[in-house]
């Protein structure tokens, strides 16, 4: 029976990893809260684990690992942080419903994490985010092709009005030219949302790519291909750059002729591309233009937030308040900045979303969390040297990286895919623990290498 509900929850995980893109396909609005299938699925998943939790309380607990402590130690700092914010919160209803959100990413982080100390779950887990890239992937240039959504949105609000969204294109000027470029819309995810899951999905499929053979291998070279294609047509200029940036890096070995070969490649197809399409060229070179209209809505909400943080230097404003500050008392940025003033701040960044609303200790607490596996990483590969260079690892840890970078200039942080593999990071800090003996201290050992018979040193 206990294997039989072990079962079921794996299994509703990987569909909830799977579907956790397609978030806002549908969406029940009763007014206090959104209701979203991954949502349902995950609180499945919650009550089948708790349940299958109790089952098990007559039996002898192992004790904690002292190599994993730290996890725990972190984890538990983390909700505390939490906690205090929603004390010291300037609107305790409103965070309060915000850490309800927080704890509900924070447990679905926590079970893929121990779930995922199984390698063949993890690998599972690797196969479901593939597998969702190429659903979004076809579905997205089947809808090009057609100049319509074949799967639009659905929302139902409370008072039976159903809204159904198939637009594909949202519309933006270019500063420069004043032409219009129509950035692609797609299964409610709008041209940030499908870079943000284009730029953590492709480094995976890149990984694929080098473990696969035959005709699996030439598949998942075309979807990272098309990868390539929708993200240029969501014009998202750093999530483009962080793509072509990351997977570009891949490449790069120990030959320093061939990566002076790689450098050169990639420039000339840089410039052919951007030739062929002035559009793409002249929305990547707003990012230095400083009139461009939402680079300065960035600054005036970046500024705001620095203000809020430095205010409430200690614990913050609260979780989930600062989309709510009064923009009439900074009336004198969006005057500098020659903006309409919003009712609506969005910080679009996640470091100085945190720091104003859980202040400094939240601040350094979130980028430990962040960090800590991405270290082991570093620990493990680059001191120790006890991995190799091109390991399953390494791209996850560029995809991880890559998405945090994004999250300068987005909110994408809030959202369940990023803390799904948030709870891969910690799986794999868990496995670099063990393959790398990372606290044991270092000694080293000779095994013989079959294809040379010489003898190759490991550090352990």
């Amino acid at each position: 029976m206990m294997k039989r509900s072990s079962s079921l929850i794996d299994r509703l995980i990987l569909l909830v990893v799977f579907i956790s893109p397609f978030k806002d396909l549908f969406v029940c609005n009763i007014g206090i809260i959104d209701f979203k299938l991954p949502q349902l699925i995950w609180f499945g998943i919650f009550l089948l684990s708790l349940l299958e939790k109790l089952s098990k309380r007559h039996r002898v607990v192992p004790m904690a690992d002292s190599k994993e402590i730290n996890n725990n130690l972190i984890f538990s700092l983390y909700i505390c942080i939490l906690l205090i914010s929603c004390i010291y919160s300037i609107d305790i209803n409103q965070s309060f419903k915000e850490f309800i959100q927080y704890l509900y990413l924070f447990i679905a982080m926590y079970i893929i994490y121990i779930k995922s100390k199984e390698k063949d779950f993890m690998d599972s887990v690797i196969n479901a985010i593939v597998l969702s890239n190429a659903i979004i992937i076809s579905i997205t240039l089947i809808s090009v092709v057609l100049q319509r959504s074949i799967i639009p949105t659905v929302t139902v609000f409370s008072n039976g009005f159903v809204y159904i969204n198939s637009e594909l294109y949202s519309s933006q000027s270019l500063v420069e030219t004043g032409d219009i470029i129509e950035r692609i819309n797609i299964m409610g995810m709008g041209p940030i949302g499908i870079s943000f899951y284009i730029v953590l999905q492709s480094l995976l499929i890149n990984y694929k790519i080098r473990e696969s053979r035959g005709r699996t291998r030439i598949l998942l070279l075309f979807l990272l291909i098309a990868n390539s294609v929708v993200i240029i047509m969501g014009y998202s200029r750093l999530g483009i750059i962080l793509f072509f940036g990351l997977n570009v890096l891949t490449l790069f070995g120990k030959d320093q002729v061939r990566n002076l070969g790689i450098i050169l490649m990639t420039v000339f197809g840089v410039y052919i591309c951007l030739s062929r399409f002035p559009d793409l060229f002249q929305r990547i070179m707003e990012t230095f233009n400083t009139q461009e209209q939402s680079t300065r809505y960035h600054f005036v909400f970046w500024l705001i937030a620095l203000e809020t943080g430095y205010n409430n230097f200690l614990t913050g404003i609260g979780l989930g308040n600062m989309a709510f500050v009064s923009a009439d008392q900074f009336g004198h940025l969006f005057n500098q900045f020659d903006l309409y003033r919003t009712n609506y701040v969005p910080t679009h960044n996640f470091l100085l979303q945190i720091w104003s609303e859980q202040g400094l200790g939240g601040l350094l607490i979130n980028l430990l969390m962040l960090a800590m596996p991405i270290v082991y990483y570093i620990n493990a590969r680059h001191i120790r040297k006890t991995i190799p260079a091109k390991s399953k690892y390494y791209f996850m840890v560029l995809g991880f990286a890559g998405v945090i970078i994004y999250n300068l200039t987005n909110n994408s942080f809030y959202i369940e895919g990023f803390w799904e593999y948030a709870g891969l990071m910690y799986a794999m800090k868990y496995h670099l623990v063990r393959e790398g003996k990372l606290l044991d201290g270092c000694r080293t050992i000779r095994s013989k290498q079959p294809e040379t018979g010489s003898f190759k040193s490991y550090q352990y």
